[in-house]
């Protein structure tokens, strides 16, 4: 039996979710989305912290349709992500982007990657700008699909396709 306190505080992280994620969502898609959440984040009602992982789930799916706590790149998302927003460090977008190549372990991003990446979490890129950390970690979050799918796609180019032998039979 769940006790009150639970059902007004899971009716509030509901309400908390629609806020941020701009729409009403049916029960069914709550219900599954707590459990997704219990499953791959350790998340429990009550405990303290999770109005604050609701949020940033909500942010998740209204900055990224197709976001899926399944898809195989979600745990280095997740710590991409967690690693920026819990930072104590002050960035700016510069010195933000130099961090964050360091973390993905990437050489290079396009000119134009970049720009997406602020504008796609409707923040406006300029190399001395500064944003709260929250905001950093939401464009991480785009940073680490991005480096995710370019590994995806360079393992399969660089992987040798293998070579058919067709026998004769006699």
């Amino acid at each position: 039996m769940v006790s009150n306190n639970y059902l007004r505080k899971y009716r509030k992280l509901r309400s908390l979710y629609e806020q941020t994620l701009g729409k009403k969502i049916s029960d069914i898609t709550w219900y599954r989305l707590v459990a997704s959440m219990k499953r791959h984040l350790g998340f429990v009602v009550e405990n303290p912290s999770s109005e604050a992982i609701v949020k940033s789930v909500a942010q998740f799916k209204s900055r990224y349709k197709r976001f899926s706590f399944t898809s195989e790149d979600f745990q280095e998302c997740w710590e991409v992500f967690n690693k920026y927003r819990n930072s104590n460090q002050t960035f700016t977008c510069d010195t933000f982007l130099h961090d964050l190549t360091k973390t993905l372990e990437i050489t290079e991003i396009p000119r134009s990657t970049k720009y997406h990446w602020f504008s796609r979490c409707g923040l406006s890129y300029s190399a001395n700008k500064k944003f709260s950390n929250d905001d950093f970690a939401l464009v991480a979050l785009g940073a680490a699909k991005w480096a995710f799918n370019k590994r995806i796609i360079g393992s399969k180019i660089n992987t040798p396709k293998p070579s058919i032998e067709v026998l004769a039979i006699e």
